[in-house]
């Protein structure tokens, strides 16, 4: 059976359901991150995403092969994306919230 596995980078676009949760929570002006908010994030668009595997799906050196799709562009989720967002459709700020750092349980003897 000749396969070609695509595993796509968090997907955005109409419909999108898992980077709902993080504009609701902009539009409510609070935002819970893990960390300090500045990791690497990459999308991809569902229109962009259909494109390639229509793509790989006519190409016959793609069979056996496995691939990444994701955007041209990595993203400082919390710095870029939610401060887009609360810029362009909240019109107010937001702020972040951190839970509190666990600190690792003592193994020591």
């Amino acid at each position: 059976l000749p396969i070609t596995i695509v595993r796509p980078t968090p997907i955005y676009g109409p419909g999108d359901r898992r980077l709902f949760k993080l504009f609701w929570m902009v539009a409510r002006s609070l935002v819970v991150t893990i960390g300090s908010g500045r990791q690497l994030y990459h999308l991809v668009h569902v229109d962009d995403l259909t494109n390639f595997l229509l793509y790989v799906g006519e190409l016959s050196e793609a069979v056996g092969e496995v691939y990444i799709c994701g955007g041209d562009e990595a993203i400082r989720a919390y710095e870029r994306l939610v401060q887009d967002f609360a810029d362009d459709h909240v019109g107010r700020g937001w702020r972040r919230h951190r839970p509190p750092r666990r600190s690792p349980p003592d193994t020591r003897g």
